[in-house]
This record gives structure tokens, C-alpha cells and sequence, in this order.
């Protein structure tokens, strides 16, 4: 019986690790983007009235949620719509709802510490050994970097949407 508890404690907390690692992966590097620059980017091409040239820098990063989402803001502007609501519609929409989108991942994360929660209550009646703290320290430290990140992101694609309807609304086109 206690072998059983040494194997299933240490597949629980071997299985925590890629759980804990994938959304931190695809957090940090395919849907983060350096937002204090795209802001600044993005609000001297409105300033100059160059908004095709921001549509074209929002697609050069696709899979940026903050990116992705003023695409499409951008080009409903230039399809007419001034409307700061619509506009953040279009934001939601390209993006399939920004929480939503960071939220696919955050459950992974939530997922990674319940597991090394059920691994650390089956290795607690055998002796730890230095790989139950391993593998279970590294799950955790992975599943806070996902977690801190999926917030990260999230608010930083609402700062861009606040900061390039700022810019839109304080922008008189070019006639």
C-alpha cells in the first residue's frame, strides 16, 4: 500500500508540472505584448492621423490579446463607428471577451494547486523525499507566474482600450 501512495503522490505532482507550464507559456509568449509601448505607438499614429498604419502594427501581433482586440476597435472606427461603447464592443468581440480569454488559462493554473494539493495529502503518510518538494514547489511557483500573468494581461488589454479611445475621441481627422 505504501508504494501505491509513493507512485500516485508523485504522478499527481509530476502531472501538476505541465499543467502549471502550459498556460504560463502561452501567457508570456503568445498572448502578452509590451503594452506601455503599443500605447505610446498607438497614440502618435492617431496623433498624426495615421490609424491604417495602427491597424497594420496591431496585426503584425495576432495572438496578443491587447493587439488583437485594437485591431478591431481601430477598424470599426474607421468604418464609422464613434461610439465609445461600440467601440469597446469591438475590443470584446475580437478578443471573445478579455476575462474569458485569460480565464481559459487561469483555471489551469487553479487546476496545477489543487493537484499538488492532492499529491502533498497523499505523501504526508510516507516519508517526503526531496522530488515531492521538488516537483511540487515547481508546479506551484509555475501556477503563481500564471496566475499573476493572466491578470497582467487582462488589465493591460483594458488600458489599451481605455488609453486608444482617449485617443480616438481626443482626434479631429484629417478632412
Amino acid at each position: 500500500m505504501e508504494a501505491t501512495q509513493i507512485d500516485l503522490s508523485v504522478i499527481l505532482l509530476g502531472a501538476a508540472l505541465p499543467i502549471a507550464a502550459f498556460p504560463v507559456v502561452r501567457l508570456l509568449f503568445l498572448l502578452n505584448i509590451n503594452v506601455v509601448m503599443l500605447i505610446k505607438v498607438l497614440q502618435k499614429l492617431i496623433a498624426a492621423d495615421n490609424i491604417d498604419r495602427a491597424i497594420k502594427l496591431c496585426a503584425a501581433a495576432p495572438s496578443a490579446v491587447a493587439a488583437r482586440g485594437t485591431r478591431a476597435l481601430l477598424t470599426a472606427y474607421t468604418n464609422g463607428v464613434t461610439d465609445s461603447l461600440a467601440l469597446r464592443k469591438a475590443f470584446e468581440q475580437a478578443t471573445g471577451g478579455t476575462k474569458k480569454t485569460i480565464a481559459k488559462f487561469s483555471w489551469m493554473s487553479w487546476a496545477a494547486i489543487a493537484i499538488v494539493a492532492a499529491g502533498a495529502l497523499l505523501s504526508m503518510n510516507i516519508v517526503p523525499q526531496p522530488y515531492h518538494f521538488g516537483l511540487g514547489g515547481a508546479s506551484l511557483v509555475l501556477a503563481y507566474v500564471g496566475l499573476s500573468n493572466s491578470r497582467k494581461i487582462s488589465r493591460g488589454a483594458l488600458m489599451v482600450q481605455e488609453k486608444v479611445i482617449e485617443a480616438l475621441e481626443s482626434h479631429s481627422p484629417a478632412d
